[in-house]
């Protein structure tokens, strides 16, 4: 008796089938494969993050612009509040700016716009409560939640200041 008789489904009258293939080089093919894959994934992560910090920095750069404010505290506002205010902002604008949602120039922009605040409310400190919480408006309308990770200070909230 063969031993094909052994195996069920098997027939007796059936040769078998030579083997045309090699595992080895089977196995040698799939692991060249595997490895061009992740290289080129790791490639093109190590690209992203590279855009992704130079990103965050700029926008930390840019955050810390609006420090000045600072002292442009407007009347009847505790300087520890004013303090917490514009510490607020800067928190809001470094999320908003490490979330990934704003190109290297939407950054460039949001600096100039920064600038042009903290002038303005150092030419004017009473307005700027008022000019602080318009920009706050005006950055949540384009960010979103990420505006709001830190809470809107008291001072900025709509009817105060």
């Amino acid at each position: 008796m063969s031993k094909l008789a052994d195996h069920p489904g098997k027939s007796h009258d059936s040769e078998p089938q030579p083997f045309t293939g090699s595992g080895r080089k089977f196995v040698v093919g799939l692991t060249i494969l595997i490895l061009m894959i992740w290289g080129a994934l790791y490639l093109g992560f190590r690209a992203w993050k590279a855009g992704y910090e130079g990103r965050a920095a700029a926008g930390r750069i840019s955050a810390a612009r609006i420090r000045p404010l600072v002292n442009a505290r407007p009347p009847g506002v505790e300087i520890w509040e004013w303090e917490d205010t514009v510490d607020h902002a800067e928190a809001m604008l470094i999320a908003l700016t490490g979330s990934n949602l704003l190109s290297v120039d939407q950054i460039q922009e949001l600096s100039a716009r920064i600038d042009k605040l903290t002038e303005e409310a150092q030419r004017d400190p009473s307005r700027s409560a008022e000019l602080l919480r318009a920009f706050w408006d005006e950055v949540s309308k384009r960010a979103g939640p990420v505006s709001e990770i830190y809470g809107r200070p008291k001072t900025l909230r709509s009817g105060a200041g």
